[in-house]
């Protein structure tokens, strides 16, 4: 919507621009998917520390791409902000899906002797 709108319609890419803020639910939910499938303490922090420090990394490095020759469209970093919060969102949806399997097999190899296999506790 940001790129293929005339800039004469600033409300509409403004409204593009809003539905691409919907990826700052991003940063709480890695945390928490990571909280609840980690085992043990220092795989935990680990794992947390290094999600923060990308975290750190990317609105270190985000910024540095508004090139003041673009102004006022800015097209390079809109390209860019589009692209890795794509694969923000993709990566998330991995490794949920993931863990989704990885509890599906724990479920399998959980169930009782009758072969019974309960989905839903």
């Amino acid at each position: 919507m940001m790129f293929a709108i005339d800039h004469s319609h600033k409300e509409a890419r403004l409204a593009g621009f809003c539905m691409t803020v919907a990826y700052v639910a991003n940063m709480p939910l890695s945390l928490s998917v990571v909280t609840a499938n980690v085992a043990g303490f220092t795989k935990r922090a680990v794992v947390l520390a290094l999600i923060f420090i990308a975290y750190c990394v990317g609105n270190i490095a985000g910024p540095q791409f508004f090139i003041a020759s673009e102004a006022p469209g800015y097209r390079v970093s809109l390209v860019l902000k589009t692209i890795f919060g794509e694969i923000s969102v993709n990566s998330q949806s991995l490794v949920r899906t993931h863990c989704w399997s990885v509890r599906l097999c724990h479920r399998c190899a959980d169930a009782d002797s009758t072969g019974a296999l309960l989905l839903l506790e």
